[in-house]
């Protein structure tokens, strides 16, 4: 793969304005009403970041109308409903995978396909750094945000253990061996070391994008 830098079409459609007016990028977790959900719902708050990207672009039609982060809550509160933590959270890609299935087909009564990467435990059966790239530049490049569930974070800056954040550009550069990303993460921006991520030891993590 050759040097590629990419992003979504329009990642202001996922940049969200508060009760205050400011406007914020992505979404928080703590904007859910009880404390289990504060908690444990990072990731039925990146699939309602990816549903409302996809309802902006006109591939899905959300059940309710999301204009601010009020409104925003209520989409939130419904994925909950499908993409529901257990006690270790949405921690497989299939437990996520799964929910926003059965959101889309009871909420919608449609599909979308679900693409995923696995980034499992053992090192060595790990994607290469550029099957990483591609798989991000497809999901990207098919517009829409790529959700990043993280088991382990190391010492990487800007991410969390047991976690889940939306991608919304990448840049990989194989000459030199660098893939960053841009991450939108608890109203906040920010750029990650792919690399240093896919090299560190522990749970591992993964990728998902729909079509």
């Amino acid at each position: 793969m050759d040097r590629t830098s990419i992003s979504l079409s329009n990642p202001g459609r996922i940049q969200l304005r508060k009760e205050d007016g400011t406007v914020v990028y992505g979404a928080d977790q703590e904007w859910y009403g009880s404390r289990m959900k504060k908690m444990a719902g990072c990731g039925p708050t990146v699939g309602s970041t990816q549903l409302l990207y996809l309802h902006a672009k006109g591939r899905v039609r959300l059940p309710v109308e999301v204009l601010d982060q009020k409104s925003f809550v209520s989409l939130m509160d419904l994925v909950w409903r499908h993409v529901t933590p257990s006690f270790k959270g949405v921690s497989t890609l299939s437990h996520y995978c799964g929910g926003m299935h059965s959101f889309l087909k009871k909420e919608i009564g449609t599909d979308v396909p679900c693409h995923t990467l696995d980034v499992p435990r053992t090192k060595s059966k790990r994607p290469k750094l550029d099957e990483l790239a591609t798989f991000l530049a497809e999901g990207l490049g098919r517009d829409c945000p790529v959700a990043f569930l993280i088991l382990t974070s190391g010492t990487v800056e800007h991410l969390e253990a047991w976690h889940w954040v939306t991608i919304v550009s990448m840049d990989f550069d194989p000459a030199v061996g660098t893939l960053t990303a841009e991450i939108y993460n608890a109203r906040e921006s920010h750029r990650i070391d792919l690399r240093q991520w896919l090299e560190t030891p522990g749970h591992g993590g993964g990728f998902v994008y729909f079509e």
